[in-house]
């Protein structure tokens, strides 16, 4: 498995533990909903992205592709989480 393949793994993780703004993340047949974003988001996470700019991105998914309100605070928190989980990758062997 490439650290690239990690990366999306990790970032798909949290993306269903921490973000889910539909909630269901405890629907074993639905785990794979926001497999559709790890990739682009893994992306952003190696190119350097801020968390700020993660944070945009995820309420843009809320609201422009989800139809939601978007929950701004949930987006900062899960950007900052992203942004660890790309930063430990990249430093590991």
């Amino acid at each position: 498995m490439t650290r690239f393949d990690r990366l999306c793994e990790n970032v798909r993780e949290v993306l269903l533990r921490y973000w889910d703004p539909i909630g269901i993340r405890d629907v074993p047949k639905a785990r794979d909903e926001y497999d559709q974003y790890a990739v682009p988001i893994a992306n952003m996470v190696l190119a350097g992205n801020s968390a700020a700019a993660l944070a945009k991105h995820l309420l843009a998914i809320e609201i422009d592709s989800m139809g939601l309100k978007g929950n701004q605070e949930r987006a900062r928190l899960v950007a900052e989480k992203l942004r660890i989980v790309g930063d430990a990758l990249m430093r590991s062997p």
